[in-house]
Formats: structure tokens, C-alpha cells, sequence
């Protein structure tokens, strides 16, 4: 298969719910490469590749982690493949990265004063915590990653009330990270490097694709009581009000990069963005639903219905660069995408994002998850001090 008839499959299986941004129109021209891999190994396995989609959501853009990047993969999307059950045989694949990261939100009982709060993350340095034997890593100032102490300033639920103390702990279980990204031990485990018109992808199948998803599963489970006894070592009392994945495996057939899933609508969902704008909890609907669809201009058919009902809210804003949105294309070098914008007089070009300039979008993706129906706000926070330890 030619490598233009692949991207334009690719680009078909592809639904976008971004916000059209440069980061964003970026990102979906990279998409296309890392999808089309994925449709390539799988249908050479005899699996559907009319069922292998992607979906952009509001916060899609650009991911600073090379690696991702540069198999085909960018940020704030979901990636689906046919499940164990539809195709008889379990499927993966590490370089998408699914690293269980999330945040938790905790009601605490007042806020405590910055010094005291670092010289606790001081003692954490120099003594460690531990689960079960393994000492866990301190990353809340690693990329991203932070500690967010606030005061509710709004509320439209009763689990919280206006004037509650409320922290936010970003981290991920970076000590397990070899566990799912050592390619080379998955290659040896029966992982294979499948040549593709688009470049090499790693494809773990059948015993070895399911070990993989269950020790994403153990990975999954650690990160989610690092948080935890994270919360209670900083905070001494606190009652948890949320402590969702926002990136990882959803079941053996869905990788999720920066988004939720839910089964409760009642959960309350942290979506956060930079230090100087309210942190907000929403509460979501369930969604895609019908309505989105047509107004997105999506035409009902037996692959559209596969996006009702999946349950798109992103975590935070995202990347933005700074670029306006036309004038993009992509060119391929060797192993390298090379990116290409113009604006009529010059040209710059970039093989990896994570080089470039970057800032973090702001309230304009709440104002896309109510256009498009994903949530409602439930309680807005307003920080007294954000923490990058």
C-alpha cells in the first residue's frame, strides 16, 4: 500500500472534536501517521481496519514526549482498536505510552502554610514513602506535574461547599514506567517491530499483548495510591472527592491521552490549566450524544455510532504554539515527520514539538466542553499557591 492511501484511510477513522488551533491542526497531521501504523499491523493480522479509529478532543495538541511523538501519536485524543472479544486475540501497543497518570482532588481541613508544605515534600526526599516495599518517586514538579492548594469560591453541588480547602496532587507512577516502556523487553516477550508504509510500529499480540494490559493494570493501581498516600502524608486529614486516570489503557483496546472515562455522572472530574486560572470540577453528561454528532457535521452511519456515549472530557487545556492555524503541512524525511508552516513570506520547520515554544491554552476549552455538551460546571477553585516541588 502506498503511503498516501494509507494516510488517507488514516485520516477517515479520524473524528475531530478539537479546537482548531495550530497545536491542534499540528497534532491530527501527526495522528494520521501513528493511526495509519496502527490500521497497517492490524489489518495484516486479519483484523477490520474500518474499526480502528481515533477521536480529537478539545484539548488535542501537541505531546512534549519525543518518543510518543515520534511514532505517530499526539496528545488529548482516544486511539480504539478492536477488543479480545471481537477479534479472539489481545492487542498493543507501548509507543502510544499509557503511563496511568491522573489527579486527585481532596477536601482538606485548612490551608497550610507553603513552608510547612515543602519541608513535608523535604522529608519525603530525604526519608521516602513506601507501597507495598517500593519507594515512590517525588514528580509533582516533573513537566506538568504539581500540587495545587485552593479555596472553592463557587459550588453547584453539595459535595463541597464555598470556602472549603481543597488541594489538587498531579503526579504520575513514574517508578513504574520501564515496566510498560522498556520496548525491547516487550520485543523479547514476542513483541514484533512491524514495518509499515508509514514507518516501524511495536505490536504486542495474543498472551503477551494481555500480560501487557495486566501490568498496565498493576501500574494503574500504584498510581492511584501514590496520590493517595501523597494526600495523606502532606494534609493529614483529608476526604478524597476524585482520583481519576487521565492517561492510559481503558480495557485491552483503548488508550485515552489526557481525557476521563466515566461510568458515574455524579463523579466530579478536575480540569485545570495554568497556575493564574481557576481550577474547575465538572460534572459530565454522558456524551457523544446525537445532537453533537450532527452539529459537528458527522453523518450517521455504523462507524459514527461508535462515538455515542464515549465520554470525551478532557483534564486540562493543552499545548498551545505559537503559529496561526493555516499554512501546515507535513513532510516525510528519512524516519523523521518534518512540519512545515508558512505564512506566505517564510517558512519554519520542526521535526519534534517539544523544541518549539509553548504555552498552556486557557478558559477557551470549558467554553468547547459546553458547545459540545461534555460536562457542566460543578464547582470553581480558585488557587492560594500552586507548587512545582
Amino acid at each position: 500500500m502506498k503511503p498516501s492511501s494509507l494516510l488517507k484511510k488514516a485520516r477517515k477513522n479520524i473524528f475531530d472534536f478539537g479546537c482548531g488551533d495550530a497545536s491542534d491542526v499540528v497534532a491530527k497531521l501527526n495522528l494520521q501517521y501513528g493511526l495509519g501504523k496502527v490500521m497497517f499491523s492490524l489489518r495484516a493480522r486479519g483484523v477490520d481496519d474500518r474499526d480502528i479509529i481515533a477521536v480529537t478532543t478539545p484539548d488535542s495538541g501537541i505531546t512534549r514526549n519525543k518518543e510518543r511523538w515520534n511514532a505517530g501519536f499526539s496528545y488529548g485524543c482516544l486511539i480504539r482498536w478492536p477488543s479480545a472479544d471481537e477479534t479472539g486475540k489481545y492487542y498493543a501497543f507501548p509507543q502510544i505510552k499509557p503511563n496511568a497518570c491522573g489527579m486527585l482532588v481532596a477536601k482538606i481541613k485548612d490551608i497550610p502554610n507553603i513552608s510547612d508544605l515543602c519541608d513535608r515534600l523535604h522529608q519525603i526526599d530525604k526519608k521516602g514513602l513506601e507501597i507495598k516495599n517500593s519507594k515512590i518517586r517525588l514528580n509533582v514538579g516533573v513537566s506538568n506535574h504539581f500540587i495545587e492548594v485552593c479555596r472553592v469560591s463557587e459550588t453547584n453541588t453539595s459535595r463541597i461547599s464555598a470556602g472549603d480547602a481543597v488541594a489538587v496532587i498531579h503526579t504520575s507512577p513514574s517508578e513504574c514506567k520501564d515496566m510498560l516502556y522498556n520496548f525491547e523487553a516487550w520485543r523479547a516477550k514476542g513483541g514484533v517491530w512491524e514495518e509499515t508504509p508509514l514507518g516501524p510500529i511495536l505490536i504486542i499480540e495474543g498472551e503477551a499483548a494481555k500480560e501487557y494490559v495486566d501490568v498496565y493494570k498493576e501500574v494503574e493501581e500504584f498510581s492511584f495510591k501514590k496520590r493517595n498516600i501523597l494526600a495523606k502524608y502532606l494534609f493529614d486529614e483529608y476526604e478524597t472527592i476524585s482520583n481519576p486516570t487521565h492517561q492510559g489503557l481503558f480495557g485491552d483496546n483503548e488508550a485515552r491521552l489526557g481525557l476521563y472515562k466515566f461510568e458515574d455522572k455524579q463523579e466530579l472530574l478536575p480540569v485545570t490549566f495554568r497556575w493564574d486560572i481557576n481550577v474547575y470540577l465538572m460534572e459530565p453528561k454522558e456524551n457523544i450524544n446525537e445532537n453533537i454528532l450532527a452539529k459537528s457535521g458527522i453523518e450517521s452511519n455504523e462507524k459514527s455510532s461508535i462515538l455515542k456515549g464515549l465520554n470525551l472530557l478532557p483534564h486540562g487545556g493543552g499545548y498551545q504554539i505559537p503559529f496561526k492555524s493555516q499554512g501546515w503541512r507535513v513532510m516525510k524525511n528519512g524516519s523523521k515527520n518534518l512540519f512545515s508552516y508558512s505564512n506566505g513570506q517564510n517558512e519554519f520547520v520542526f521535526s519534534s514539538p517539544s523544541e518549539i515554544p509553548y504555552h498552556f491554552r486557557g478558559l477557551e476549552i470549558i467554553e468547547k466542553i459546553e458547545e459540545l455538551e461534555l460536562a457542566t460546571k460543578a464547582a470553581k477553585l480558585k488557587q492560594e499557591y500552586t507548587l512545582k516541588y
